[in-house]
């Protein structure tokens, strides 16, 4: 485990281990509908430790409702994330509280119990969420640009459906999982790497069980409410009994009793407040929304003794959720902030065409395929994601085109596309392939490459090609005569009547365009007669 966890780390302003005081600013997410936060001041000693109640943090939604939240995450920029419990997946507050989107997964997040930031587009925007689903029993990381899941995990065990407690993304592009099995009573700590998602690296269970073959065996993780980590690997977990501190061999090297607190109830939530220091929350089960003197807040030395520090008065709800209202990097690791840059921003800048645009054909039949080929290599310093490469098509001149911005040409016809490619720094990519010409008509045409970033945003890829559609030598034109349009119940003058055609060989005809003779006039008079029991002699 210390292979997986204690990875080099880009830290933003990286706490002081070794710090004796601490003086903080905490907000806590209550249970149930909400307008705002609930502040509290926290100072902290290896000898003692205070909480004291602040001014409420408002955060107003543009409908103005009220809202339940399952989740919190101070952004780098200083906006807020809270997971939301009424199916939007995540709201973003700004400063002052207000609301200024809402970034909603496929589906519904119904049951969301952990998020955290594992990119960045910009200091207030997350790029890529990762966040747990107990309404599917996975774990995703959903990409905010393009609006899907780009990587998934099941969390299920045999006839046993798993419950995310919390996530943590972690050095090195891994993603640790705190994950509660109740019909097989098991509950275990998942680390996995984000190039492989069908496994996990890391292993650590509550006790064996047939599903995973050798994992570490921690008893100590029974019923998981929270977890966060910590730059060295380190993690610290809330089960329903105690706190849990695990080095980055996944050995406990401290825990804490919630029987040696003076508290009744279970913990439900934690955070570090520095490397050495930990807050944690208490709540009484089934009075979620009621005051009780089970709700507390409780801090914690965790190189220190197993009774807290201190504790706070009373709450008047189950506090659900901790963040510090500094931040801590948004990615549930305690100092590792969420990373950005060209790789996360996909900045196609960065791709030379060292091969331009190819047809096949300088003229093809209506429908029939056009051949193309084109030529990219990335000279980033990294890896860089390309939403798609789009062959467009306009009925113009490409001289008339010459001016046109890769927007102007996304009004235009797509003929062909390759998404999702991510090329490496130096790596050449060759696009090839045959066009779909079925919506194009007869005429002369341009084709234009376009590519996209995971914002949405085009950059004009090589130079334009010329084409035409063509009906092919020796093919027949007929000219047609328009008739007008003439509209069911339109009054006014009829339409000319349609003048029946003659049959000069005497042979039958069918149809609306045939003639009537008299004699066949009178076969039918003749058999009607008939029919009425008429004599006709």
């Amino acid at each position: 485990m210390a292979a997986m966890l204690g990875c080099a780390l880009q830290l933003s302003t990286v706490p002081d281990a070794q710090a004796q005081s601490v003086s903080t600013q905490v907000w806590v997410v209550p249970t149930g509908g909400t307008h705002a936060l609930w502040s509290y001041q926290v100072q902290v000693s290896p000898q003692s430790a205070q909480i004291t109640r602040r001014s409420d943090i408002p955060v107003s939604l543009q409908d103005g409702s009220l809202a339940g939240y399952t989740a919190a995450l101070k952004m780098p920029g200083g906006h807020l994330l809270l997971g939301d419990g009424a199916g939007r997946g995540a709201v973003r507050f700004d400063a002052d509280g207000d609301e200024v989107d809402s970034l909603s997964a496929p589906g519904q997040w119904i049951s969301s119990p952990g998020l955290a930031v594992v990119s960045l587009l910009d200091d207030n925007t997350p790029g890529e969420l990762l966040m747990g689903d107990n309404t599917v029993g996975r774990a995703h990381v959903y990409d905010t640009v393009e609006g899907r899941y780009i990587w998934s995990t099941s969390l299920g065990l045999s006839n046993a459906t798993a419950r995310v407690a919390a996530v943590a993304a972690l050095p090195g592009e891994r993603f640790a999982l705190a994950v509660n099995w109740p019909a097989v009573e098991r509950s275990g700590l998942l680390i996995f790497d984000r190039d492989t998602h069908n496994e996990p690296a890391t292993v650590l269970l509550s006790a064996e069980h047939p599903d995973w073959q050798d994992p570490l065996i921690v008893p100590e993780l029974s019923t998981l409410r929270d977890m966060m980590a910590l730059p060295s690997g380190e993690l610290l977990i809330a089960t329903s009994g105690a706190l849990l501190r695990l080095n980055e061999d996944g050995e406990v090297v401290w825990q804490a009793q919630l029987a040696e607190a003076g508290v009744g109830g279970e913990f439900l939530a934690l955070s570090w407040i520095s490397e050495r220091f930990a807050i944690a929350s208490t709540h009484q089960p089934g009075l979620w929304t009621s005051p009780h003197p089970n709700h507390r807040l409780l801090v914690y030395d965790t190189q220190g003794g197993t009774a807290p520090l201190s504790r706070s008065t009373p709450l008047d709800g189950a506090p659900l959720a901790i963040e510090l209202a500094a931040g801590h990097g948004a990615t549930r690791t305690f100092g590792l902030e969420a990373s950005r840059g060209d790789a996360t921003l996909s900045d196609l800048s960065t791709l030379v065409v060292y091969d331009d645009l190819k047809l096949a054909e300088d003229e093809v039949a209506p429908g029939a395929p056009l051949g193309l080929s084109l030529g990219v290599r990335n000279e980033a310093a990294g890896a860089t994601f390309v939403r798609s490469f789009e062959l467009l098509a306009a009925p113009a001149s490409c001289e008339a085109t010459s001016d046109w911005s890769a927007e102007r040409w996304h009004e235009e016809v797509r003929l062909w596309m390759y998404r999702e490619p991510t090329l490496q720094p130096q790596q050449e990519l060759m696009l090839s392939g045959e066009a779909n010409t079925a919506p194009l008509f007869i005429g002369s045409w341009c084709a234009q490459v376009v590519a996209e970033d995971r914002r949405g945003q085009g950059r004009l890829m090589g130079s334009p090609a010329p084409f035409a559609i063509s009906a092919g030598e020796g093919a027949n034109t007929v000219e047609v005569e328009s008739l007008g349009r003439f509209e069911p119940g339109q009054t006014g003058t009829d339409p000319a009547p349609e003048v029946p055609s003659e049959n000069p060989e005497g042979g039958c005809s069918t149809g609306s365009g045939a003639p009537l003779h008299a004699g066949w006039l009178a076969m039918v008079a003749l058999a009607f007669l008939r029919l009425r029991g008429w004599r006709t002699d």
